[in-house]
């Protein structure tokens, strides 16, 4: 056997050290695993502090309707307590606004409510709620330009929200689909495409759905 193989046959082969002897190799790996334990601990506890805390994690039901009766309350679930602890808890803040089918979305830790169907007809107003505050209320934004109900409503992280569609009561000026007619209620489905800015707090048209 060569000097080559010998020295080759003394090799760590977790970090590819060469050791002349291997008593000398046996003493270094008692030490290198140790080593290579340690960083894997912290490696798995560093994965574990990037993982978020579910135990905050709540869901929210926003208004709605109950038998007819259109409501402002706010209740949450939070998903991050054990199943058998699990319970609808009410939410101090209410709405400003009784509405159901709005539309709600997040940003960041702020819940937004647009539009749906008041008491007596249909909302074009904005509200928000903020999360993250202990004394949190509703607050209202600048409104949409077309109030309708059964729209939808989403966020993008770079800070807008849209308002997209919906029913509205009679033509507002907006709707631009030849095939949109008036049900017996006067009711229309509608188009309609509104952007929220949330830095500026305003609305502006965009481009019409074709369907």
């Amino acid at each position: 056997m060569d000097n080559s193989t010998s020295i080759l046959s003394h090799q760590c082969l977790h970090c590819m050290t060469i050791f002349e002897s291997r008593n000398k190799l046996f003493k270094h790996l008692s030490l290198c695993f140790n080593d290579s334990k340690r960083q894997k601990d912290s490696e798995e506890v560093a994965k574990d502090e990037e993982k978020e805390d579910v135990s905050t994690f709540d869901l929210f039901i926003i208004g709605g309707r109950n038998r007819g009766k259109t409501l402002k309350t706010c209740e949450k679930l939070n998903l991050g307590a054990r199943s058998e602890a699990q319970e609808w808890a009410r939410v101090p803040a209410y709405l400003i606004n009784n509405r159901g089918s709005h539309g709600t979305t997040v940003l960041g830790k702020k819940i937004y409510a647009m539009g749906g169907g008041g008491i007596k007809s249909n909302l074009g107003t904005l509200e928000v709620l903020n999360t993250s505050e202990i004394m949190n209320s509703w607050k209202v934004l600048a409104p949409m330009t077309v109030s309708r109900h059964a729209l939808t409503a989403v966020s993008t992280q770079s800070g807008y929200l849209f308002a997209i569609g919906g029913t509205t009561s009679g033509n507002s000026g907006y709707i631009n689909s030849e095939w949109a007619q008036p049900d017996k209620e006067g009711n229309i489905c509608c188009d309609v495409v509104e952007m929220y800015d949330v830095n500026k707090d305003e609305w502006s048209m965009r481009a019409p759905m074709r369907h």
